[in-house]
């Protein structure tokens, strides 16, 4: 559940390795700074892709789902959010450490 409504996005995209990349969206609200960002996944891959996010050792962030830590299967040829992250008290500094893997599936048929 989005604990903001947003006035301002700003993506980055990373190719991971040909065919895999991963999008940040930095999310702001008015006059703030940094609040959320959004992490996709865009797999142009014939195999499902498992990928584990570990955000351990941030500050005042959270995913929006709890805890720090996220593993989403994105599958075949599509996109998927893998991520939400939230600060938690806007009123505080935050700092981010993330860490990610993906591992390569071949879906059943």
């Amino acid at each position: 559940q989005c604990r903001y409504t947003w006035t301002e996005k700003e993506v980055a995209s990373k190719e991971i390795i040909e065919g895999l990349v991963l999008e940040t969206t930095d999310m702001w609200t008015k006059g703030r700074a940094v609040t959320a960002v959004d992490y996709t996944m865009r797999a142009d891959l014939d195999k499902r892709i498992v990928v584990k996010l570990d955000f351990s050792g941030s500050d005042n962030l959270e995913l929006a789902t709890g805890g720090l830590s996220r593993t989403t299967v994105v599958e075949p040829r599509s996109s998927a959010q893998v991520g939400y992250l939230q600060v938690v008290d806007p009123a505080r500094p935050w700092t981010l450490k993330c860490k990610y893997s993906w591992e390569e599936d071949t879906p059943a048929r």
